[in-house]
């Protein structure tokens, strides 16, 4: 193997290391999806019923003002952002293991000596 093909296969390596810690939190994702404790707590009782428990607030008379509204605002802000971390975790996820295969089969390429 000639040095640019083994700097490729060390590059090549490098970034399937970077990408393989991209799966393992797409993979941690996913388990905690199915987690019977993360939907109670989480999906079901922070992302839906806290929201709706916000939204209710909101239009509540007593609430009206200023710093209650910006202080519900923001926590459903952070719920909206948390559920977009979540969708962008698993996106790169998807991306990952493709880029991962297709590394995989450029390492064996330059390996073979093709």
């Amino acid at each position: 193997m000639n040095p640019q093909d083994e700097q490729d296969v060390e590059e090549i390596r490098v970034s399937m290391d970077n990408i393989k810690e991209t799966v393992a939190m797409s993979k941690a994702l996913h388990r905690l999806k199915k987690n019977a404790d993360f939907k109670l707590l989480f999906t079901e009782g922070y992302q839906k019923e806290y929201v709706l428990r916000l939204i209710g607030l909101k239009a509540m008379p007593h609430t009206q003002g200023e710093k209650d509204q910006a202080f519900m605002a923001k926590r459903i802000s952070a719920i909206g952002f948390m559920s977009a971390y979540m969708v962008y975790i698993e996106q790169q996820g998807r991306i990952a293991k493709e880029t991962l295969v297709s590394h995989e089969e450029e390492q064996a390429r330059i390996l073979k000596g093709v």
